[in-house]
């Protein structure tokens, strides 16, 4: 389920049929998505963000854990009341509690506390507390009365009592923002140690040229608690005369060493003109990790906040972590972000061998250039019943997506178009790209182009650059035309899989006149047009009446770019196919004697899941048949086809396939 809520100052609201706000004007946003406090994402807009220091009970509420959290949360109300906020303004809520216990009292007072309809992200971690608290709290929430224009402004109280000079609220302006990963430097001591990292974060900071005034958060992972004062004077000297920004403080676990403490930070930064959401940066004397950056930078107002993500199964490691980042992946897709536009990754982990399985699987999730900025801390838990690892996430939008093949389109010259098929009163037809010089005499492989757009969409015209590109390789290309589901004709999705194999029975027979050689037809498509792609060799009872039964279906290759692979619930298309989805579904029809296939596809596909392609090619090779998995880092649906350098690299991939297969002409 999905909540969509909108909050739009000094603007017009419109609303759809769907009952989702359209603004007449740009305005503040809120967009929830998840029905639970476990499952949820909320993407905020053009809002200066509040960010509170980590909050606890008053010295005569502390009886017992329940008061604590009734006296934490009725401070949080009046820091809200105090700037005109409510807790309809709430964006994300962490919580730090003692044990499991007093964790699941907390989720029982929130779903009372907080509205059904303006639920928060909120992140649970279990670690030791200042003064022997059992539980406490920060927030992020917009800022109505506290947007002070381009600068970080403070808010000192909430009724408490507050040292002078120490934040209860800091603000986050509305502009860029930038996350730096946790950094400890060693030191003779808690306060040796704590000083240096301080001071290695403002270099970092000089180095974007920022300094100490715009930090907004700094989040404190040390050891033992019981000193978290040495900790708090040493942040109290840096900043020396300026204010202290919202702080929290999460006890980790080390295993001794001289880094007694990390400290991360978020910082506020002016508005950058690019094209780009979120940059990374590695500073001077930092070494680069495939894993984390040293520093990441959203660019713009928009952001969104994910919900501590838990895994689904209780099995081991592996499948803890594995089932954390399938959870980020759909967390992410309604907010139109994706793995390759994460910003800030929390890592809390409860025993060393799920950390070491994050450690192994994280590269397999994210793109090399483009992980998140990151701390992982060992805990003592993770509030949640035998799970050992939760991950807070803050991402960026997707950057606006354009294909790559539209300009290529326009360029490439058609040679000429050949009906393969009639239905109705409709003529299909197969656009064809011969190479320079050819003839009818010629035998010629054939490449095949199977355009997507989930049976529903897309056009010939789209995947020209692919039949063009392998016509100038000797090829002779082709772009598919076939018919698309639509409810108003009865067209289905056994339809499209009819059109495909009618179109490669002719194409084989009619290999005369086409110049071509029937032995040796390469069938490619993406998305869907994978789907049908791997149909032609798959589903040799799905033909058109019409067709010769005799001429053989079967291509003599496969290339399937993030093709749909399961048509289970787990995958794409159940409810586009119907009850007879099994049908249709290339993984649960696995079988020897199936052509020689590359797949590409992205572990970041939230369309058509990465976990089907692999299955498919798992079962591929264990029935015998040849296949080649190209697995993209953090990879979106369509990756090839939004990105030239990709595009480009796949193309080479292809064609290598293509040799080592004798599909293409040799150079």
């Amino acid at each position: 389920m999905n909540r969509v809520f909108a909050l739009v100052f000094f603007c017009v609201v419109a609303f759809t049929g769907d009952g989702i706000a359209q603004h007449k004007r740009p305005g503040l946003v809120i967009q929830r998505h998840g029905d639970s406090f476990s499952q949820s994402a909320v993407l905020v807009d053009n809002a200066a963000l509040a960010h509170t220091t980590q909050l606890i009970a008053g010295d005569h509420n502390t009886a017992s854990p329940e008061q604590e959290i009734r006296d934490v949360f009725n401070r949080l109300s009046a820091i809200l009341t105090d700037v005109d906020s409510s807790k309809n303004d709430l964006v994300k809520l962490n919580l730090y509690v003692a044990d499991k216990k007093t964790a699941k009292a907390t989720l029982t007072f929130l779903a009372a506390w907080c509205p059904a309809d303006a639920r928060p992200a909120v992140c649970t971690v279990v670690t030791a507390l200042p003064q022997g608290r059992k539980f406490a709290v920060d927030a992020v929430f917009i800022a109505r009365q506290l947007d002070g224009g381009a600068k970080v402004t403070h808010r000192f109280g909430d009724g408490g009592k507050v040292s002078a000079g120490k934040a209860r609220v800091s603000v986050l302006p509305k502009g860029d923002v930038v996350y730096v990963s946790g950094q400890a430097q060693p030191g003779d001591g808690l306060a040796a140690a704590t000083n240096a990292t301080l001071q290695g974060l403002l270099e970092t900071l000089e180095g974007l040229k920022l300094g100490g005034a715009d930090i907004v958060q700094l989040k404190c992972f040390l050891e033992p608690m019981s000193k978290v004062k040495i900790v708090d004077q040493e942040i109290e000297v840096f900043f020396g005369n300026d204010t202290v920004p919202a702080v929290s403080h999460v006890e980790w676990i080390r295993g001794g060493g001289s880094r007694p403490i990390e400290i991360e930070l978020v910082a506020a930064a002016p508005l950058t003109k690019t094209t780009e959401t979120v940059n990374y940066y590695t500073p001077p004397g930092m070494k680069a990790s495939p894993v984390f950056s040293r520093v990441a930078r959203i660019h713009g107002n928009r952001r969104v906040y994910v919900c501590g993500l838990i895994s689904e199964v209780t099995d081991d490691d592996t499948a803890q972590v594995h089932s954390v980042f399938q959870k980020l992946i759909r967390q992410l897709k309604p907010t139109r972000s994706n793995l390759r536009h994460l910003a800030k990754a929390t890592y809390y982990v409860a025993d060393g061998d799920v950390s070491s399985q994050l450690n192994t699987v994280r590269p397999h999730y994210y793109d090399p250039k483009r992980p998140p900025a990151a701390s992982k801390a060992m805990v003592s838990g993770i509030g949640f019943a035998d799970r050992t690892i939760s991950v807070d996430m803050i991402a960026a939008p997707e950057t606006p997506l354009v294909s790559v093949l539209t300009p290529i389109a326009q360029q490439v010259t058609l040679t000429r178009r050949a009906v393969y098929k009639t239905v109705g009163d409709r003529k299909l037809h197969l656009h064809i790209f011969e190479p320079e010089r050819h003839r009818s005499t010629d035998r010629r492989p054939v490449f095949l182009a199977i355009h997507g757009g989930g049976w529903t969409g897309g056009n010939a015209p789209g995947f020209y650059p692919f039949a063009a590109h392998f016509a100038e390789e000797g090829m002779v290309g082709i772009s598919l035309e076939y018919r698309l589901r639509n409810d108003r004709d009865g067209t289905t999705v056994f339809d499209c899989v009819r059109d495909v194999r009618s179109a490669v029975r002719w194409i084989r027979n009619n290999a005369d006149s086409l110049g071509i050689d029937p032995a040796r037809i390469v069938a490619m498509g993406g998305s869907a047009g994978g789907h049908l792609a791997v149909s032609t060799a798959l589903f040799d009872r799905v033909n058109e009446e019409s067709d010769q039964a005799d001429v053989s279906a079967r291509p003599d290759a496969l290339i399937l770019m993030y093709p749909v692979i399961d048509t289970s619930a787990q995958g794409y298309g159940q409810k586009k196919i119907g009850d007879r989805w099994r049908e249709l579904s290339p993984v649960h029809n696995v079988r020897g004697e199936l052509p020689p296939a590359l797949i590409f596809h992205g572990t970041g596909d939230a369309v058509t899941p990465y976990v089907g392609a692999k299955t498919f090619h798992d079962l591929s090779i264990a029935a015998g048949n040849t296949s080649t998995l190209i697995t993209h880092p953090g990879g979106r649906h369509g990756y090839i086809i939004f990105d030239r350098d990709e595009y480009d690299h796949a193309l080479m991939q292809m064609k290598e396939f293509l040799r080592q297969q004798r599909l293409l002409p040799l150079e």
